[in-house]
């Protein structure tokens, strides 16, 4: 289905996917440890943006390339690569901002920084609509 074309948003189709994981989460680890758990829920949340984008932009090919690798969605399971360091250290020989972003914005490297710029751009309006999705979530199930 082509996204562009489709009447349904972005969000939408990142909350299917997101909660359909879940889902399958909460099917398939029924005796795993607290931090699997975690991981594998990060990592649902990580695919289900990416799938959410259709595969447009370079940072969700990177997610998906890194999934499908392993027959992640073949099999729908729901590990990806673990996600970056949340902080990233500046190195000795790493004074550019570019070389930053490229660490920081998945699938990057060997842009240029106007490329670099608007795949940043993208991944973070795509992790506002993810944070804003889970928010949503707990509001709904804290309801309950």
């Amino acid at each position: 289905m082509d996204l562009e074309h489709s009447s349904i948003s972005k969000p939408m189709i990142m909350a299917f996917h997101f909660l359909g994981a879940l889902s399958h989460i909460q099917k398939t680890t029924t005796h795993s440890t607290f931090v699997c758990r975690c991981h594998r829920i990060r990592c649902a949340a990580y695919t289900s943006m990416a799938l959410s984008t259709g595969g447009h932009s370079a940072w969700s090919r990177a997610l998906l390339r890194g999934k499908l690798r392993r027959g992640g969605l073949r099999k729908r399971a729901v590990i990806l690569q673990r996600p970056r360091k949340r902080a990233v250290r500046l190195e000795e020989g790493c004074q550019d901002g570019a070389d930053v972003l490229r660490r920081l914005v998945p699938g990057s490297a060997g842009m240029d920084s106007a490329e670099l710029l608007d795949e940043t751009a993208d991944y973070i309006r795509c992790l506002e609509e993810q944070v804003s999705l889970m928010r949503s979530i707990v509001n709904v199930v804290s309801s309950l």
